[in-house]
């Protein structure tokens, strides 16, 4: 629709229904003030009429009291007083006004005229005239409202009143376009500005309703579109489509159904499953029933059959049935949709047959990596899976003997015949070369051509040359040759499948012909690694004595290097303490002597002797008293004779004193935790060589400040502990140097420790001090 056309139409219902509700409005309202007025002119007309009567009754009575009171009777006085009192009444609207009138024959006259008394006196009017109809029912008698004609011909909302006491009539009536005049200008303004509230609305109505009419239209041509392409879809889908009605009748079907079902789209319509397809109706019919009575989709039906263009293909369909559903929930017919599922059935049946293939290799898994399986459990499985795969129910597996050449088959059945050369004690079955080398018969012929082959007539085939007698009949036949590498090692064989061997069970036989020829690699591999691991064995046996030989002389050697070794050290301590007693016993006590003589002398001395003398006397007294302490501190370092007199703790305590004097830097700290009786004498020496070499490095090397030294037992284990706060080093590379370089200290310390049964640990970080711990059974 054009947008002037929608423009048009949108004025003209806006104006329509703008018109209705306005003319309801002003319809209700206009009856609602007539009612109220009408009531208004009911109420004065009645109380005006109820007046004249009083006052005429009043003044009828002052005339017969006094005939005198009124000269021109009391019906005048009584017309006077109301000219007068409504002379002085305003009225009620713009045309509203009051009428009194009696009748005098045939006529009208009126008597009074409220409102319009500045026109001339009105005429009479007869009495039957269809003017003045109000006050010809008020002289009738009667009362009421009436809308009607007045005495000056216009039409009026008029109440009329008996005025029963003097036989006249009074009208109360207002002219009826007063009333209907405001509502008439109130209908006409309220039109106009609907008109103008219809065009403005119009104009914003469009404003804002054509981007979404906009809208509705793309919406709607795209919708046009996608039922376009839906049908194109439907008409172009790869699968078949459908839809029946209630009564099983094609309603619309696609071009693929149609050609699936051999028949043209136009012979579908309107005929039913049992006019187009009556083959298959029996089957699927009751399908559409269940659907339709239980609303429920049926789906993935499956059918199996051929399509009248290619009739020798058997085709396979799924085929699902979807209820269309009304708005009332009811089912209106049934959507079919049939997909053609041959190729998907051939690739399922493939990969069935690929894993019935892998399956039968995961079996022989097992027996062909396990060291304990032997070739007898290895063809067996072969043969068992071989029989599975191809549903043969006869064959046998073989390897070539490398030696001979013969066809040695592992696995017996009832197939093998008496002229076949039988190993009894090994139970296999030889099938040896003929004289030309060459294998006999069908089963020789994949041997001598390497080339697998079945056939599904042996007695035919060219290298058929019959079978021995007693031998069951041979229905079909299939070989394969088992080849490692170029090299021919073995052979699979298979008899009298139920239906024709086929390039798939050719296919499947040469898979388990590769496994089996890794079999046969395999236990090749492992015969040839016995052998070495057999030769091997040998040699380390050899080898391994020979090492123990070696082992018992490096052991025996090393036990006289440990005893040379103490009996050294043990020679070294008696040689320290005897040139200890040497000096302290020889050159000691002879220095003394001499000492002890010189000062004698000097004492005996008279004064006549030279003062030069006596001062080179005197001289050589603290020269001897040096050498003596120099031979005592060499004594004592050779060996403390506190040792062997007092003990290793009064050593200790003595050497820690010594080293004090010589190093006043070094503040040395001892925690003893035994007794003397505690450590044994053949730990004694030990134990003080080790603080000795330790104490020596702190003062050498350290740069300590400080040193700490433990000696305790603890678990029946004497331990030895020196702590110092120097700058330590590199335990790793101090242990890396060259013995040579590494001086003899540390490898004095473990040597006398591991000599004495103890052991021996350091410990050192750069900046942060060294630690030595030694420690020996209690």
């Amino acid at each position: 629709m054009g947008e002037r056309k929608r423009l048009f139409l949108l004025v003209l219902i806006m104006t329509t229904v703008s018109m209705v509700v306005v003319g309801i409005t002003i319809y209700v309202l206009y009856g609602t003030s007539f009612e109220q007025q009408r009531e208004r002119l009911v109420e004065t007309a009645q109380s005006q009429a109820r007046l004249i009567e009083a006052i005429a009754r009043f003044d009828a009575t002052n005339e017969r009291n006094d005939p005198g009171f009124y000269p021109d009777g009391a019906t005048v006085a009584t017309l006077s007083q109301i000219i007068d009192a409504h002379s002085h009444y305003k009225g009620f609207g713009e045309t509203g006004e009051f009428t009194l009138a009696r009748r005098a024959g045939d006529d009208i006259f009126f008597l009074l005229r409220h409102r319009h008394h500045d026109l001339e006196k009105p005429k009479p009017v007869s009495f039957d005239s269809k003017l003045a109809e109000p006050m010809r029912r008020a002289l009738s008698g009667l009362s009421g409202t009436v809308v009607g004609l007045d005495y000056r011909g216009e039409i009026v909302l008029a109440v009329y009143e008996p005025v029963t006491e003097l036989n006249w009539g009074i009208v109360a009536k207002i002219d009826l376009a007063e009333v209907r005049g405001p509502f008439v200008k109130a209908g006409i303004i309220a039109i106009c500005a609907a008109l103008l509230v219809v065009l403005v609305g119009a104009v914003i109505f469009l404003g804002v309703s054509n981007p979404m009419i906009r809208r509705l239209e793309e919406s709607e041509n795209l919708l046009r579109e996608q039922f376009a392409e839906l049908d194109h879809i439907y008409a172009n889908a790869p699968v078949g489509l459908c839809l029946m009605d209630t009564d099983l009748r094609f309603v619309r079907i696609n071009e693929r159904l149609a050609a699936i079902n051999g028949k043209p789209v136009s012979a579908h319509i309107g005929r039913t499953l049992g006019e187009v397809i009556p083959g298959i109706t029996p089957r699927i019919e009751p399908i559409y029933r269940q659907v339709m009575e239980s609303g429920e989709p049926f789906l993935n039906f499956e059918v199996r059959g051929v399509t009248p263009g290619e009739p020798e293909v058997p085709r396979h369909w799924l085929i699902s049935y979807h209820p269309l559903m009304s708005e009332e929930d009811t089912v209106q017919g049934v959507s079919t949709v049939v997909q053609d599922v041959t190729e998907l059935k051939q690739a399922e049946n493939e990969l069935k047959w690929e894993f019935g293939v892998n399956a039968a290799l995961s079996e022989l898994y097992k027996p062909l990596i396990s060291p304990s399986s032997s070739v007898a459990e290895i063809t067996t499985t072969i043969l068992d899976q071989a029989k599975r795969l191809t549903g043969s129910p006869h064959g046998y597996v073989s390897s070539i003997d490398h030696t001979t050449g013969d066809n040695v088959a592992h696995t017996l059945t009832e197939m093998m015949g008496v002229q076949c050369k039988v190993e009894v004690e090994h139970k296999k079955i030889a099938f040896p070369r003929g004289d030309d080398g060459l294998y006999q018969g069908l089963w020789g012929y994949s041997l001598n051509t390497l080339q697998p082959f079945f056939a599904n007539s042996p007695e035919t085939y060219p290298a058929s040359t019959g079978i021995p007698e007693g031998h069951i009949p041979l229905k079909s036949f299939l070989s394969v040759p088992v080849m490692l590498g170029g090299e021919l090692v073995g052979q699979i064989a298979l008899a009298n499948k139920k239906k024709d061997y086929t390039e798939r069970d050719l296919e499947a036989i040469r898979r388990l012909a590769e496994s089996y020829a890794l079999a046969i690699q395999r236990r090749r591999a492992e015969e040839a690694l016995q052998e070495a691991h057999a030769e091997l064995e040998m040699r380390v046996e050899k080898r391994t004595a020979e090492l123990v030989r070696t082992n018992e002389q490096l052991k025996k050697s090393e036990d006289e290097l440990r005893i040379l070794s103490s009996q050294l050290l043990t020679a070294q301590e008696n040689e320290r303490a005897r040139i200890a007693r040497e000096l302290h016993d020889g050159i000691g006590q002879s220095l003394s002597a001499i000492k002890f003589r010189i000062e004698d002398a000097l004492g005996q001395l008279g004064k006549d002797v030279a003062e030069s003398s006596v001062n080179s006397l005197n001289s050589l007294i603290p020269v001897i008293q040096s050498t003596v302490e120099e031979v005592r501190k060499i004594t004592m370092a050779l060996r403390p004779s506190t040792l062997d007199d007092l003990g290793i703790l009064a050593t200790i305590a003595w050497f820690c004193r010594e080293f004090q004097e010589t190093y006043a830097n070094v503040r040395i700290q001892k925690e003893i935790g035994l007794g003397e009786a505690d450590i044994p004498e053949s730990l004694k020496t030990v134990i003080y060589r080790v603080l000795q070499e330790a104490l020596n490095n702190v003062a050498k090397h350290s740069g300590a400040d400080s040193v700490t030294i433990f000696l305790t037992k603890r678990n029946d284990t004497i331990e030895l502990t020196i702590e110092d706060n120097g700058r330590g080093f590199d335990l790793k590379e101090a242990l890396d140097v060259d013995g040579s370089k590494r001086g003899f200290g540390l490898g004095s310390m473990k040597e006398r420790l591991e000599l004495s049964g103890g052991s021996f640990s350091l410990e050192s970080v750069r900046r942060e001090g060294t630690t030595i711990r030694a420690s020996w059974p209690g």
